[in-house]
């Protein structure tokens, strides 16, 4: 019995000691994915601007090249822009590093680098928190910060609203994470704040309320046990309950969809056509060159590898990967000739 009431006495202390173990793993864990995606991307620092979206974006937009001011900060907020998108943080952003870098692309792949890095560290802890397995979630971290299909996002500076999108969408999860544990009005509220600022970074974000509808599945377990059981109410009827939850975040994606559609609208209507024409036959061009995907994809890889390793600029800038479809004449007559094109 003294032993027992020894053992019982302890279990404050054993479990404070695992759980002082725990963060040094997380937060080891946190460092080396943190210096490895730094260092993984950190030679795409030394390219340039290239001449597909960077002018739209930044080289030759009048209003970021001034840098942020509050006349430019409200002009983020309006709907008309070259790249007939509503993503005021986005314009905001390139603003910011007009006033901290200038013109020099280096400062402007930096922040994405960072941004991207910052992303890796937030998506490991987010799974972290949710599973409870960090050896787990910082291998998935490793390879989604390694995954080829995230190069372009971070070693061209106009894909910088992805990984800015990507940043708040990751805090906006991360916070859910720690509402469905223990809900509370301002903890819903902190997650709807980081969804509307993920989708005024770039709109794909708009299915984030159907994600954590899964999540509410697995991992966060929400739903309940599948098997039969009194104490806990039927899945159907907890779903309907966690999906009425879910109402003023797919308000606030219905309301981020239509200031797209209306931007787009608004863009092409004064460019004499209809956005959606222009989409159906977007479309129809990309069937058209459906037998060419696999030979673009692979050279537009290459390319990119090339430039993250500081060999060559981005692909676009050469024009090669467009001109092998030949159904491009406007961008490739734009490119052929400027495969050296920089803005410093």
């Amino acid at each position: 019995m003294p032993n027992a009431k020894r053992f019982t006495a302890n279990l404050p202390t054993l479990a404070a000691g695992e759980s002082a173990t725990r963060l040094r793993l997380v937060f080891l864990l946190a460092v080396l994915l943190a210096l490895g995606t730094a260092a993984l991307y950190a030679p795409s620092v030394r390219n340039g601007f290239i001449n597909y979206d960077d002018p739209d974006y930044v080289t030759r937009n009048a209003r970021v090249l001034t840098g942020l001011s509050w006349t430019n900060f409200i002009w983020a907020f309006g709907t008309k822009n070259p790249a007939a998108n509503w993503h005021p943080l986005t314009w905001i952003s390139h603003m910011m590093d007009i006033s901290w870098y200038g013109s020099n692309p280096a400062g402007h792949h930096f922040t994405n680098v960072l941004l991207f890095t910052l992303d890796i560290v937030l998506l490991f802890l987010f799974l972290e928190s949710a599973t409870g397995h960090a050896l787990g979630s910082a291998a998935a971290a490793c390879l989604f910060a390694i995954h080829p299909l995230n190069v372009e996002s971070v070693a061209w500076v106009a894909e910088r609203k992805a990984v800015l999108c990507l940043f708040f969408l990751l805090l906006a999860l991360w916070g859910y994470v720690r509402y469905a544990r223990g809900p509370s009005l301002g903890r819903y509220l902190c997650v709807t704040l980081l969804f509307a600022l993920a989708m005024m970074a770039k709109i794909m974000v708009i299915s984030l309320p159907f994600l954590l509808l899964l999540l509410d599945y697995w991992p966060l377990q929400r739903l309940g046990d599948s098997g039969p059981s009194r104490e806990s109410p039927p899945f159907l009827r907890t779903l309907g309950r966690l999906a009425v939850e879910k109402i003023p975040l797919i308000l606030l994606a219905a309301a981020g969809g239509w200031m797209t559609l209306y931007v787009h609208r608004k863009e092409h209507s004064a460019g004499g056509g209809g956005w959606l024409d222009d989409f159906v036959c977007a479309s129809q061009r990309r069937r058209a060159d459906h037998g060419n995907a696999v030979q673009l994809a692979a050279q537009e890889y290459s390319l990119f590898v090339r430039g993250i390793s500081g060999e060559n600029d981005l692909a676009f800038s050469s024009g090669s990967v467009l001109s092998t479809s030949g159904k491009f004449p406007a961008l490739v007559e734009d490119s052929i000739g400027h495969s050296d094109t920089r803005w410093h």
